[in-house]
């Protein structure tokens, strides 16, 4: 997956280098790949050397960007950007992506959401970022026709009022091998039920971490089943960046409460001591949750029954 996002992303550099400049407008645009003709869109602005386009990978848009300067490639690039227009922004601090080759840059993923509402709704958007030497290169760019080229990527869709909907977030999927339910969350982000008994949050911000091997984080369901805010112990994993909760008890009251609520939410700590929510949408999670190979839904039902006059689900998350 890795290798094909990188060749995509090299693939929107070049657009960005060597597409025809059109009067400062943005452009959708599509390339067939020769061997397995698969199409692509991208929506694209190019101005000169310096350029800003969004492409779909898999599911997820990418942001990437150029400012006609070698940024480097050894570490992330510092910067700030500021939208004007309808729903302009202050300046804003902001650590990007590099690209490989050290002559673009991404914005993150976990805010391409807001990032994107943003490129369609202002008139403008100003770039600043720094480069290896530390020196700053500053770009304007312009946002005249963005919405209308973003509309037609397969991956981004707007509602009545402008909101973005990035396809593949929010939708449980069954893998193939029946042993865990997973649920896309805004930007890359997900969360997944693993068979045996394993609850797991990825996250593309780095949690608290410390010499400890574990985090607190807080659970809290909302819907018919609403429960108080509670806390359970993760364990960390992935660099950090993903916390997972085990054991069959626990595993089975997510189980319970992801069947009869409308959504879920985490709050982690990352590592510079601010504070994540992460919601999780619960339609449709019981038809792929019941798919598992390690579910029995009839049998956590009828134990449900005969402990519902004695255990509340509020005594049952504590």
């Amino acid at each position: 997956m890795r290798k094909i996002e990188t060749c995509i992303l090299l693939v929107v550099l070049f657009m960005l280098m060597s597409v025809p400049a059109f009067g400062q407008t943005w452009e959708y645009q599509e390339t067939v790949d020769e061997l397995t003709e698969e199409r692509s869109g991208m929506a694209i602005l190019e101005e000169g050397d310096k350029g800003l386009g969004v492409i779909c990978v898999g599911d997820q848009p990418r942001i990437v960007g150029m400012v006609g300067e070698y940024l480097g490639s050894n570490s992330d690039i510092r910067g700030a950007y500021r939208f004007r227009g309808e729903e302009g922004t202050e300046a804003t601090t902001y650590v990007f992506e590099p690209h490989l080759n050290g002559s673009g840059f991404l914005f993150q993923t976990h805010n391409s959401r807001e990032i994107l509402e943003l490129l369609a709704k202002n008139s403008d958007i100003t770039v600043r970022v720094r480069d290896y030497r530390g020196t700053s290169h500053t770009h304007t760019f312009s946002l005249a026709g963005s919405r209308n080229a973003l509309e037609r990527l397969d991956c981004v869709s707007f509602d009545e009022e402008g909101n973005v909907e990035i396809s593949g977030e929010g939708a449980w999927e069954l893998t193939e091998d029946r042993t865990s339910a997973i649920v896309g969350l805004p930007g890359g982000d997900f969360f997944a039920m693993n068979c045996p008994n394993t609850v797991v949050i990825f996250t593309s911000e780095t949690l608290e971490y410390s010499t400890e091997t574990e985090t607190i984080g807080g659970v809290e369901f909302l819907g018919e089943g609403e429960s108080e805010s509670s806390f359970y112990t993760f364990q960390y994993m992935s660099s950090s960046k993903a916390a997972l909760l085990r054991g069959q008890e626990d595993f089975d009251f997510f189980l319970r409460n992801l069947t009869t609520n409308e959504s879920l939410q985490f709050l982690f700590q990352d590592i510079v001591d601010e504070y994540h929510r992460f919601t999780i949408p619960l339609s449709g999670s019981r038809e792929i949750l019941s798919q598992l190979s390690c579910v029995d839904f009839s049998a956590l039902e009828e134990e449900n029954s005969e402990n519902e006059d004695t255990e509340t689900p509020v005594e049952k998350i504590k």
